[in-house]
């Protein structure tokens, strides 16, 4: 029997779900979805290690897929949260009178 057959068959956790979380973290365009779906992927390979003490391909890459979706999902979703501060900032600034210059003058001086 294959080596990889008897591992899989130790453990409560299917290789191949591991691999379809780790894709869906990168395909979603959402970065909330994509990095709950992330961190499915990386509980699931860690139970499925931890179940059988061995890996496979497709638990390696959906731990690597996951990982990257990780990463870029955060920095989506910071990098949409800062957009989001500064049009709120935008308006307030704009509901006071104030120009551009009026308020960011002050700020290139501090630094």
């Amino acid at each position: 029997m294959d080596n990889n057959f008897e591992s899989t068959s130790k453990s409560s956790v299917s290789p191949s779900s591991v691999l379809v979380f780790g894709i869906l973290s990168l395909a979603l365009p959402f970065p909330i979805v994509g990095l709950i779906f992330a961190i499915i992927a990386r509980k699931k390979a860690t139970t499925f290690i931890e179940e059988t003490g061995t890996t496979c391909g497709q638990v390696n890459a959906g731990k690597i897929l996951a990982t990257i979706g990780l990463i870029l999902n955060i920095i989506s979703l910071v990098s949409a949260v800062g957009g989001l501060l500064s049009y709120v900032i935008g308006i307030i600034i704009g509901l006071m009178g104030m120009s551009y210059s009026q308020y960011m003058l002050p700020l290139l001086f501090m630094l």
